[in-house]
């Protein structure tokens, strides 16, 4: 059987279920409002102002009717202090991604060239991740972060949903933490080869823990280059 699993601080992060876990609307109402009261006593939420059960709880409705059932995993991160989330998404695959892939889906078509990094976990082994902005319909830029495990026996990629760009540093050790847990399970080679054991089907950046560090701020700075450039040619 094929699945991810991870390990989820509850003060942070909510794992989503599956659509089919919810018989009907009634039921994901009532788990959306059970996982806002944890979360609220798990974050001591009088200290956080009136009504943030009632928004938490509207957001994790919102993040779980979203879900189409084709994600191997679906988790809700946020930086509540800095009222800041945004939702993770997992997929797998028994089939390696093709070079074609690969590029495309960490090397998108964005304003600023991605910022790629090699990323290695003790379950995955090695891989990558990509930090890129898009404008919406308005032109707001919108951070995204991408993962990328591709070995002979199979993938596994995760990806934000879009976000304020603002919000990457506070997010971002929370993401971070939470790919680092994650361990899939049917994806080991015939030969008995664990999935972080195997060569990657393409060749990542090499590993730089410290850039990790400096990422978001990085991303944020290149953000506020482009909207200086734009602001004077507008001028």
């Amino acid at each position: 059987m094929k699945r991810l699993g991870a390990r989820l601080d509850p003060a942070c992060m909510i794992g989503i279920p599956h659509p089919e876990t919810f018989a009907n609307g009634a039921e994901m109402a009532d788990w959306a409002s059970r996982a806002a009261e944890q979360l609220a006593d798990s974050q001591q939420a009088d200290a956080l102002g009136e009504g943030f059960t009632v928004t938490a709880e509207r957001l994790l409705q919102a993040v779980a009717s979203s879900a189409d059932g084709r994600e191997t995993l679906v988790v809700l991160v946020l930086d509540v202090t800095g009222g800041a989330w945004t939702v993770v998404r997992f997929g797998m695959d028994d089939t390696p991604l093709s070079q074609a892939d690969v590029d495309l889906f960490l090397w998108p078509d964005a304003l600023l060239p991605p910022r790629i990094l090699g990323f290695e976990t003790e379950a995955m082994g090695q891989g990558a991740m990509s930090t890129f902005m898009l404008a919406d319909e308005s032109g707001a830029q919108l951070g995204h972060v991408r993962w990328c495990f591709s070995k002979a026996s199979g993938a596994v990629i995760a990806q934000t949903d879009p976000m304020p760009a603002g919000w990457l540093s506070g997010l971002q050790p929370q993401l971070v933490d939470l790919v680092m847990s994650v361990t899939p399970e049917g994806l080991e080679a015939q030969k008995g080869d664990s999935f972080a054991s195997q060569e990657p089907t393409f060749e990542p950046p090499r590993v730089d823990h410290d850039e990790w560090e400096v990422l978001a701020e990085v991303d944020q700075d290149d953000s506020s280059e482009s909207d200086r450039a734009d602001s004077e040619e507008s001028r």
